[in-house]
């Protein structure tokens, strides 16, 4: 394991978290987000932070076990939007369906929209990261 890549790939990951979800979030859609009763306003902090770093760590440990073909940026992307697909669609579907938003349309719209585009950076980023070599010991 290259310990470097994977902090390198968390921090990526944490940064790119708090850029999408967190500020271009609020900048796109929050009013709506203030909107809904059932979100802390201030958020937690001391949850959502860790969370991103654990999820961060995965991330970054999971993407040189992959097989996917093509320059690094084009395999990050593949590896960013196939996360994205499992983590998305829990966040913009499951969510909805379990706690009362309004305007689910609106929520599966916004987060489905944000989701992707933090996964597909995020994965564009750890493929630039971990460059052209993926297996252990590698570039």
């Amino acid at each position: 394991m290259n310990y470097k890549k994977i902090a390198l790939g968390a921090l990526a990951y944490f940064i790119s978290s708090f850029v999408i979800q967190g500020i271009l979030g609020f900048a796109f859609a929050g009013e709506y987000f203030l909107s809904i009763s059932i979100l802390r306003i201030p958020p937690t902090a001391y949850l959502a932070l860790p969370q991103a770093i654990v999820a961060g760590i995965a991330f970054a440990i999971l993407y040189p076990i992959t097989n996917f073909k093509g320059a690094p940026v084009l395999r990050g992307l593949k590896f960013g939007l196939l996360i994205g697909l499992m983590m998305v669609s829990f966040i913009a579907l499951d969510l909805p369906a379990r706690f009362v938003i309004p305007s689910v349309g609106t929520w599966i719209l916004v987060q489905g929209i944000l989701g992707i585009l933090h996964f597909a950076i995020a994965g564009i980023l750890i493929g630039l990261i971990y460059g052209r070599g993926t297996k252990e010991g590698s570039g």
